[in-house]
């Protein structure tokens, strides 16, 4: 019945949106079409492409978007084309750099002032008083997080802890067979999140198996979700690159490189 419901918010949403694109006089510099960048980034659902475009303008650690319009689904990327990122073939997709944007996207005010819900900023420019798309997504994914996980509803992520020890592997197979996965914890914001849960108390200091792993072949970083670790994302945390190892979170280095044979608590998520 959930997922029936959200199927009809998500086709009620598309009509929407295609409606004010077409009325957008606006246009978007799609730098690649049929191509998306290779690295991780905060996935936002059911969203429009302009509104994609512009939520990257407005954060100070997003230099690109992939944009899947028939899914109306946006990767907001911590970097572009080079330092490691490269493109990869996604008829679905369509790659775009913040920098070839037209600003005009960031102007107007919003003029609602009466409005009861939420005013929100269209794709063609103006405004609309109503119930926010992503919040009610976002609370159909709560509703789906287990009891006795944690659910943090600022970067959509539902967790547990495990602190029982075990290696990588097979801690990747505890959480699989839970049916989750390794956390993916490949933004910025998902770490200051995990802060703040350390803070609450909710996890120790001890560092935590998450789902990345150094691919020997391709020497490289991948997430467990298939994606590439952006190379610059980890710059960011001192990572380097060796073989056969892990990556673990913890709040005093944040991420940090461990033998994947090391035995380790670890973190799991239902991907949401």
């Amino acid at each position: 019945m959930e997922e029936r419901k959200e199927r009809v918010l998500i086709f009620i949403s598309a009509v929407f949106i295609e409606f004010f694109n077409n009325t957008n006089g606006v246009i978007l510099t799609r730098d690649q079409e049929g191509q998306r960048l290779d690295t991780s980034g905060q996935i936002l659902d059911i969203i429009g492409q302009k509104q994609c475009v512009r939520e990257c303008m407005r954060r100070g650690d997003c230099l690109s978007v992939n944009y899947w319009r028939r899914d109306l689904r946006c990767q907001l990327n911590p970097s572009t084309v080079g330092l490691g990122a490269v493109l990869i073939p996604d008829v679905n997709c369509v790659y775009m750099e913040r920098a070839s944007q037209p600003q005009e996207l960031l102007t107007g005010p919003c003029v609602s002032t009466t409005c009861s819900f939420r005013c929100t900023y269209l794709s063609n420019g103006g405004t609309f008083c109503g119930p926010d798309i992503n919040d009610a997504v976002i609370k159909t994914n709560e509703a789906n997080c287990p009891s006795n996980y944690r659910w943090v509803p600022s970067v959509n992520l539902c967790y547990i802890v495990f602190e029982s020890t075990r290696t990588w592997q097979d801690a990747k197979s505890q959480c699989e067979g839970a049916g989750a996965r390794l956390a993916v914890l490949d933004t910025p914001m998902k770490l200051t999140a995990m802060q703040n849960e350390y803070d609450s108390g909710a996890v120790t200091s001890q560092p935590y198996y998450i789902g990345a792993s150094f691919d020997n072949t391709l020497m490289a970083w991948k997430w467990i979700n298939g994606f590439s670790v952006d190379p610059f994302f980890l710059s960011m945390y001192s990572v380097p690159n060796v073989t056969d190892t892990c990556l673990t979170w913890n709040h005093l280095d944040t991420l940090q490189e461990c033998p994947c044979i090391l035995k380790h608590p670890y973190l799991c998520e239902i991907p949401t």
